[in-house]
């Protein structure tokens, strides 16, 4: 009995092992998450920037077709000047006038604004594709890193249960189906070492007639409290 407890002892090092290798590998894919967010927001700011672009151009040509029109109306009431008969009349299509030019320039600054802001982002657009390509190339070169990462996470894999079917072979099948039994109700531990007379998984104080059983190393003892089997750390 004391081999396979000795036996039993491995093969609960090995599951925990697994069990880390399982966690590691289920957690490797996670830490591209912050490279993919990079590249999502990339691609959100250069979204937006078109749309800007879009938007300021599709205002600069409406405001464009519209200083077409009052441009179009200004000659048209310069050339009113020419039959005029009457002082009042003069003065009223000056004013007319007066009023068309304002509404010209302030368009024509209107049209120049808009200008300056789709020039802006294009100058945008370029920032924001030169961080795209690198974030693209760093989540490429993470991407890398994790298959080499989660390839070698399973060749450990592998070996370990190649050790854990080897370990297998030497012990009681009856020792077994009680330890992956524990294992099933404690969170895949189902052996653990006596540590200062109490029990490694659940820390419940053992009895010291238990105690000289589990020293003795002749029967499988189990935790009165987690039913997990003891094995002394000898």
């Amino acid at each position: 009995m004391r081999e396979q407890l000795r036996f039993l002892a491995d093969l609960q090092l090995l599951d925990n092992r697994l069990h880390a290798l399982s966690d590691e590998q289920n957690q490797l894919p996670q830490l591209l998450q912050p490279y993919e967010q990079a590249c999502i927001e990339m691609r959100e700011r250069l979204a937006s920037d078109h749309a800007n672009i879009e938007d300021a151009e599709r205002q600069r040509r409406s405001l464009e077709r519209k200083l077409e029109d009052d441009q179009a109306q200004l000659a048209k009431t310069q050339n009113r000047l020419h039959g005029i008969r009457t002082n009042k009349e003069y003065s009223a299509v000056l004013a007319e006038i007066d009023g068309s030019k304002r509404r010209i320039s302030e368009v024509e600054d209107q049209v120049l604004d808009l200008m300056e802001a789709t020039e802006q982002h294009r100058q945008a657009v370029q920032v924001h594709e030169q961080h795209m390509q690198e974030a693209t190339h760093e989540l490429d070169r993470q991407k890398q890193k994790i298959e080499q990462a989660q390839q070698e996470v399973a060749e450990q894999i592998d070996q370990c249960g190649a050790e854990r079917q080897h370990v297998l072979t030497h012990l009681d099948t009856r020792l077994v189906a009680a330890y992956e039994e524990a294992a099933r109700r404690n969170g895949g531990v189902g052996a653990v070492l006596l540590t200062d007379d109490s029990c490694g998984g659940c820390y419940l104080r053992i009895r010291p007639q238990l105690i000289s059983d589990i020293r003795k190393q002749e029967t499988i003892v189990t935790c009165p409290h987690c039913h997990r089997i003891l094995i002394w750390p000898a």
